[in-house]
């Protein structure tokens, strides 16, 4: 079984945007949720984040609760999730969820995608073409394929990112697609795909490996070649 990285504070203030509660280190994840979705997400009101954690800070700094590489966002529970999971920090007209992911035991998808709530609640599903000028979004048409894809995720099986060696650092559209499940809440999950059958989620150092013929089914749906909407 894989674990994701022990939390290190220094590592993870250099990289991506955190905050600890409880003593747990929650980082900016793969799902995104608008200002207006989430003032219905809101749930009990944990405090201020204090904006003390940068690059240069030492341990003991991360022994303060709420310590965060972001100050004055107001930190709440989320509705209907798991609050040693997924924390909602409120922030101007400003909003975005953090998880904890760190440390945690993963010996199949379900540990992670589980989490994340997706079965039976998805509003709609897009693909999404990126490079450095412009995103294109698609809407995947078939639903039914969609929502056997989300119960699949639950028995992937974790890799370190190491296996996809050099391809992890492109972001090409031969050797990746991308895929955003918008779910009734509002929230909004992004997977990246990679063409022999790896998922990634968030800023996680695990692979999911689909063995399943769901996800050839799906790649095939996902042809940036020729835009969906014109057909």
């Amino acid at each position: 079984m894989r674990k994701f990285p022990a939390d290190e504070p220094g590592f993870a203030a250099d990289m991506i945007g955190l905050v600890v509660y409880k003593g747990k280190i929650y980082t900016q994840t793969g799902t995104e949720i608008d200002f207006a979705a989430a003032t219905n997400l809101m749930d009990k009101k944990i405090g201020i984040t204090r904006g003390n954690i940068d690059e240069w800070s030492s341990q003991d700094d991360y022994a303060f609760e709420l310590a965060s590489t972001i100050g004055g966002g107001e930190v709440y529970t989320v509705k209907g999730y798991d609050s040693d999971f997924r924390l909602l920090i409120m922030y101007g007209s400003w909003a975005a969820f953090y998880e904890c992911l760190n440390g945690i035991t993963v010996s199949s998808g379900e540990d992670v995608f589980g989490k994340l709530k997706m079965a039976d609640r998805v509003s709609r599903a897009v693909y999404v073409s990126s490079d450095n000028w412009q995103t294109e979004i698609y809407p995947l048409q078939d639903n039914d394929l969609v929502s056997r894809f989300i119960e699949a995720l639950n028995l992937t099986v974790p890799y370190s990112t190491a296996v996809l060696g050099d391809s992890y650092y492109h972001d090409n559209t031969e050797e990746w697609r991308i895929i955003r499940i918008i779910l009734e809440d509002g929230s909004k999950v992004t997977l990246r795909l990679h063409q022999d059958g790896y998922i990634l989620y968030g800023f996680t150092d695990v692979a999911f490996k689909m063995e399943s013929s769901l996800f050839a089914e799906l790649w095939n749906m996902l042809d940036y070649s020729q835009d969906p909407r014109q057909g």
